[in-house]
């Protein structure tokens, strides 16, 4: 049995791109960043982490039998290319204070993460009580976002005249990571998801297939075996 679902958001395909001017005077001989700024690329790297697998919290909380797979697999899909307020009201309570130590609105960090997020549903094979379903997803990866979140906070200390003191280094750094949130290109990625037909006559999606197969979609994480 093969189901075919196109849904495609209508965002505007625009993109405005912000880049901070460069600064005329830079560190005389500075060849790498201070030791703090290494720090804060780890903490950033950690609190972006953290957002993420909030996320993926969310969507494995959603109901996971469904008569239909395509209507599973739509309502938690749904609920990432909307942004869902479940999802944000999860980041907002565990990660919130965190981020406002670098000047960053939680919510607003995962809102520009999950911009532009689009799915579409392929092919569904049935094998008895198993199938398998085709999912392509439009997203950016969290480990390119933190790619060029790192070589853009680099840059900015560099820059400078002498090293921030911890404001202005946090300060930097939540500037950097919003806008490599904003600036990261979107990548399809084709995820197969396993379900098995349950005693109830529904399908029960295996949970470990979908949390592995998003996490790597959304760079978070490697698949595991």
């Amino acid at each position: 049995m093969t189901h075919e679902i196109r849904h495609r958001s209508s965002r505007s395909a625009m993109r405005v791109r912000h880049r901070s001017p460069r600064r005329s005077h830079r560190l005389s001989g500075q060849l790498n960043p201070p030791r703090r700024g290494v720090f804060v690329v780890r903490l950033i790297a950690a609190l972006a982490v953290c957002a993420v697998g909030l996320i993926l919290f969310t969507l494995l909380s959603a109901p996971s039998a469904r008569k239909l797979i395509t209507e599973d697999l739509s309502a938690r899909l749904d609920k990432l290319e909307s942004a869902d307020s479940d999802i944000m009201d999860r980041i907002e309570s565990a990660s919130a204070e965190r981020f406002k130590t670098i000047g960053v609105d939680s919510t607003e960090f995962a809102k520009a993460y999950l911009a532009d997020f689009d799915y579409r549903i392929g092919d569904i094979d049935i094998d008895g009580d198993n199938a398998t379903a085709k999912v392509t997803v439009t997203t950016r990866r969290l480990s390119s976002v933190l790619s060029a979140f790192s070589t853009d906070y680099q840059r900015e200390v560099r820059s400078l005249d002498q090293a921030p003191d911890p404001e202005q280094s946090a300060t930097l750094a939540g500037k950097s990571l919003l806008q490599a949130a904003k600036d990261t290109e979107p990548e399809d990625h084709v995820l197969t998801i396993a379900y098995h037909h349950d005693a109830g006559g529904g399908w029960q999606m295996q949970d470990s297939s979908w949390r592995n197969e998003l996490s790597s979609a959304l760079g978070a994480q490697g698949k595991s075996a």
